[in-house]
Formats: C-alpha cells, sequence, structure tokens
C-alpha cells in the first residue's frame, strides 16, 4: 500500500496531526528500511495507525476531501461511467455525477493518474476523493446489481418474445436463428456471462426448461433458468455464430469472436462452442476467451511466478537456440504459459511463430497457425512447415506424437529457440515423457535449456476472507507435498516474510464468501516449479534416467517444486490450502 508518493510529505502530514510521535516515526522508518517495505505499510503493520486512518491523515494534510459512501450514495448512472474491471484494478469509483463533474473515490491518491487512460471514452472531468476500504467495497458490489438488474431486464424482455418451433426442420431452426429476438437473448447472455467474470457457460436442457450456468473462478454456479419454449432458438443461434450445422448432428465443435465494452475499452472475446446432441436434446458448453489479454500484456509476476523463478524464466528466454518445455496435465494453464512468454519475446525483434491445436488468443507481432485436419495441417507437418521459413522462435501448442517431439528436438538443435507444452505431472515427468516418446536422449540433453511444471489454482478473493492458524493435521497433510523448511527459507529470502518467522506464526485464509464471489475466490493463480538443466542433469538425461531420479536431483539443487510453491502462495493468502492439496492429488 503507497498511499502518498512523497515519504517526508506524510510524516509532516503524521507529525501534524499529533497521533503520532517524532520516536514513533523514527522507529517506523528503521523497521522500513530492515525490511525493504514502504514507510506507509510497515506504518499500518506496526500497529500504530489502521489504513483507513491513515487515508484520512492524507485526504486531510493533502486538501482532499474524504468520504464515506453507503449504498445510497452511489448514483448508477455515476458508476458505469468507470468499467468495473478497471474500477476493480485502481481501487477506482465513480459515485456521483452533476454540471459536468464526475466525483470519484479512491483509496490511493496515486491511483488518480490511471484516470486518464478513460480519455475519451469519460468527457466529465473527475473530482477526486480519498475514501476507506469498506466504503470501496459496498461500491464494487453495486456493479454486481446494476449489472444484474440491466441484463436480467434485458433478457427477461427479449426472451418472452422468441417465439415457440414447432418444426425442427433445418430451413425453421435456421429462421429461428436469424430471429432479431435470438438475437438479443445471445447478446445479453454473453454480455452478462462475461460481466460476471465467468470462464464457461453450460446450457443444460431440463424439465423445467433451459439452465444457464457460469462457471466463475473455476466453479460452477447456476446463473438462471430460461423457458424451454426458447432453448431451440438460442442454441441454434450460438451453432449459427459458430458456423455449425444447425439441426442436431451428435457433437460439434466451432467458434466465433464477439467485441464487447465501448469506446476506448472495447475487448475482443473469442468463444468455443462445444454441442453434443442425445435424446432430442441439445447441451451446449462455451468457453469465453478474452483476446485482449495481448493489449494488456502477458505477466510472469500475474500468472505466478516469483523470486528465483522469475529470474531463471528470463535468462532462458535469453537464449538463441535451445527448448524450454511446460508440462502438466489438462487444464493445468500450460497454453497461458506459452502464450506469456511468447508475448515477452514479441518486442526483442524476433521471428516468432507458431503451430496450435488451436489459437487462443491473438498475439503480436507473432506468425500463429492452427491445425486443421481437413486442411492435412497436423502439429507435426505445421511444424515442419515452419522450419522451412526459419524462424527465430517457435511455439508448440502440445506435443501429443514421437514425430513432434522429434522435429522440435531438431528445431532447438539448429539453433532455434523453441517453447512447448507437454502433458505430464510436472517437470521431471515432462523430460521423462519426452524420453518415453522416442527423443535421443544426446539430443534431448544437449537442447533442453528449462522444464517448468505448472497447475492452476483458484485464487482467493480479495473482498473477504477468514483467517487461521495450521493445525497438526494441516502440516501432517502438507508434509506430504513440501518440505516446509525449504518453503519458509523461500518466502524469508524473498522478504515476504521476516526472518523471525516460524511456522506456527503464520496466518493462513480460507474463502468465505461475499456478493462478488459465491465460494469466496475470484480468478486464478499458477503454481510453478523451474528447472534450469544443469550439467549433472543433463549427464542423467543421457543415460535415460527416470523421473523420480531427475526430481531427487532437482530438489537438490534447489528447485521449489509444485507442491511448495503452492504452500508458498497459500502462506501469503493468495490461496488455500485446499485448493493446493485438490490438485496435487
Amino acid at each position: 500500500m503507497q498511499m502518498y508518493a512523497d515519504e517526508q510529505q506524510l510524516v509532516k502530514f503524521l507529525l501534524d496531526s499529533g497521533l503520532v510521535s517524532r520516536a514513533q516515526v523514527a522507529e517506523v522508518t528503521r523497521r522500513a528500511e530492515l525490511s525493504g517495505d514502504a514507510f506507509s505499510r510497515e506504518l499500518t503493520q506496526s500497529g500504530l495507525l489502521d489504513e483507513d486512518e491513515l487515508r484520512k491523515i492524507i485526504a486531510r494534510g493533502a486538501g482532499i476531501p474524504f468520504v464515506t459512501l453507503s449504498i445510497d450514495d452511489i448514483a448508477p448512472e455515476a458508476l458505469v461511467s468507470i468499467p468495473e474491471p478497471f474500477s476493480r484494478t485502481h481501487n477506482m469509483v465513480a459515485y456521483a455525477l452533476g454540471e459536468g463533474v464526475l466525483e470519484v473515490a479512491l483509496l490511493d491518491v496515486a491511483d488518480a493518474e490511471h484516470f486518464a487512460a478513460l480519455r475519451p471514452a469519460v468527457s466529465h472531468r473527475a473530482r477526486f476523493r480519498l475514501t476507506d476500504r469498506a466504503s470501496m467495497k459496498r461500491a464494487l458490489l453495486t456493479y454486481q446489481k446494476v449489472l444484474k438488474d440491466g441484463f436480467g431486464r434485458q433478457l427477461a424482455d427479449t426472451v418472452g418474445r422468441v417465439s415457440p418451433l414447432s418444426d425442427m426442420s433445418e430451413d425453421a431452426l435456421r429462421a429461428a436463428a436469424e430471429s432479431p429476438e435470438a438475437a438479443s437473448v445471445v447478446d445479453a447472455l454473453l454480455q452478462h456471462a462475461l460481466a460476471q467474470h465467468a470462464s464457461d457457460i453450460h446450457l443444460e436442457p431440463t424439465e423445467q426448461g433451459l439452465l444457464v450456468r457460469y462457471r466463475i473462478g473455476g466453479a460452477l454456479h447456476d446463473a438462471m433458468l430460461l423457458p424451454g419454449a426458447a432453448a431451440l432458438s438460442i442454441v441454434a443461434r450460438l451453432k449459427l455464430l459458430a458456423r455449425l450445422a444447425v439441426v442436431p448432428r451428435g457433437a460439434a465443435e466451432g467458434r466465433f469472436k464477439v467485441v464487447v465494452g465501448d469506446a476506448a475499452l472495447t475487448e475482443q472475446v473469442s468463444i468455443k462452442v462445444a454441442a453434443m446432441s442425445a435424446e432430442g436434446r441439445e447441451r451446449v458448453v462455451l468457453q469465453l476467451i478474452r483476446e485482449s489479454l495481448n493489449r494488456r500484456g502477458f505477466s510472469l509476476e500475474t500468472y505466478g511466478l516469483h523470486g528465483e523463478q522469475l529470474e531463471q524464466v528470463h535468462r532462458a528466454l535469453q537464449s538463441t537456440a535451445g527448448l524450454i518445455l511446460v508440462s502438466g496435465p489438462a487444464g493445468s494453464g500450460k497454453t497461458t504459459l506459452l502464450y506469456t512468454l511468447m508475448d515477452m519475446l514479441s518486442g526483442t525483434g524476433r521471428s516468432l511463430a507458431t503451430i496450435e491445436g488451436s489459437i487462443e488468443a491473438r498475439l503480436s507481432g507473432v506468425t500463429q497457425t492452427a491445425t486443421d485436419a481437413a486442411a492435412g495441417i497436423t502439429l507435426a507437418s505445421g511444424l515442419r512447415g515452419l522450419l522451412r521459413h526459419d524462424p527465430d522462435v517457435i511455439m508448440v501448442g502440445l506435443i501429443k506424437d514421437s514425430e513432434t517431439a522429434s522435429l522440435a528436438v531438431a528445431a532447438a538443435n539448429r539453433g532455434m529457440l523453441v517453447l512447448a507444452a507437454i502433458e505430464a505431472p510436472d517437470a521431471c515427468h515432462g523430460i521423462a515423457r519426452m524420453q518415453a516418446l522416442g527423443v535421443s536422449p544426446l539430443q534431448l540433453a544437449s537442447t533442453l535449456r528449462m522444464a517448468i511444471g505448472t497447475r492452476v489454482v483458484r485464487r482467493l478473493c480479495a473482498q473477504v476472507r477468514a483467517s487461521h492458524r495450521l493445525s497438526r493435521l494441516d502440516i501432517d497433510t502438507i508434509e506430504r507435498y513440501a518440505d516446509l523448511g525449504r518453503v519458509l527459507s523461500t518466502l524469508k529470502d524473498e522478504r515476504s516474510v521476516a526472518r523471525s518467522v516460524a511456522w506456527k506464526d503464520l496466518v493462513f485464509s480460507r474463502p468465505e464468501a461475499c456478493a462478488v464471489c459465491a465460494d469466496g475466490y475470484h480468478g486464478h493463480l499458477g503454481l510453478v516449479e523451474v528447472l534450469p538443466t544443469s550439467l549433472t542433469l543433463k549427464e542423467l538425461i543421457v543415460h535415460e534416467a527416470d523421473a523420480g531420479i531427475l526430481a531427487d536431483e532437482a530438489h537438490e539443487e534447489g528447485m521449489l517444486t509444485l507442491g511448495e510453491d503452492g504452500i508458498a502462495k497459500a502462506a501469503l493468502g493468495l490461496t488455500t490450502i485446499d485448493e493446493v492439496v485438490r490438485v496435487m492429488e
């Protein structure tokens, strides 16, 4: 928390307030220098002042009004002037609008500079105020009510006008799919799901109607029940957009894109459609992929890398040749991590290309190719074609067979940097899997620069959480997945906890439901293990050592395992012990 950029000015405000003595200021300054933390953070952690008291002092000293907001103080027309994701990211909410002036409340005066990014979408002049965290929380929760009411009314108005279908012929279904009513329902449904931060939409026919469920933070939540009479038209509309046959024919997959938002804050969303018909009913799952991630820039830090892991990956990316192998089971974040690495390389002046099963997001400055069975483009044939174009960096979406594995290693041996994913439990099993696919041990050892293992856990909601200390049972459980001494040492080395802290002092978090997150989780977080290949590891690979032997050596060399990385993140309040255990079992 940095509430004020000028620490000397902050100290003056504090002394003028009379709430803190010079001796206390000196002691807090000394602690901040020792810990490396900001003065304001050390001040609140010392217990002399809480965050909101500090905000009030800053507001008074800087001549900025301080406001406490109730739900009744927040005008919906002002609130929606700033998009909800922007407000949540920068702790900035607009709560009143009048005579061309937008009243904007902040938690940190430094965040006022972010308002410039909203131009020209917001034409009003902003007047900034500081507020407390409870007020900010109430304002952010109000977004959900405003969005729910608005989209709820829109859906209710349009779905009621969708005519029931008595004829299921292709012509009748196509006509229904092209109707303005079906188009309005689907548009409203997609906007509502995206506003709720859903990653997937499930449409499931039931006796009562069409059940709509959203996957938010990794868990499915019932969103609404639409009339069964409208189900055929809605499903037909989605299939039409995805260029699929509107008549139910077993399993089918397709995709389409939509643009959401307004003015300068639009984003493109790619929607993968999977339809399955059985017994006269059709079930549809939509996967929502926000392609605009590449415009904001991927980040290893936001994915979950930290400390020495970050330094090791940055060093590996500076290599002009070699193989970086990303391992994990299905749904473990391999593709997201590969995209992050490719996005980091896109501004380095190198020629970048990919061959992927499907293009999840468009990367600026990268030539991306998707496999196409009808056109005869497989991963292996696509990779072989890319080699003829001699790019500097190649990303292989997922190595599945011996030919693709051998081509990837051959490309790395020819002087290209190859980033590739493979399905395996962890980094060491990824190496063993490449050996099992018949890759020459000598070539693999000479080209492998780094192996990375990954998993994805749900991230704790920042709004509400319950604290607890570990019980003996908790410790017994996590010791199956982590060396607790190594975890604590890592946290201390990264200055995440004080040197004097012991395991009994650490406070962990449990999820607690709130209006934003029904289960207490919001978003996802990567668990990562990073294994640079040392000379010893290369020798083991040449001698075809199994994953267990490789893991023992990796741990001996200091690699933080997936379980250890997960426990460290739980100790920092980013996720929970339960989540780490869930993905490790």
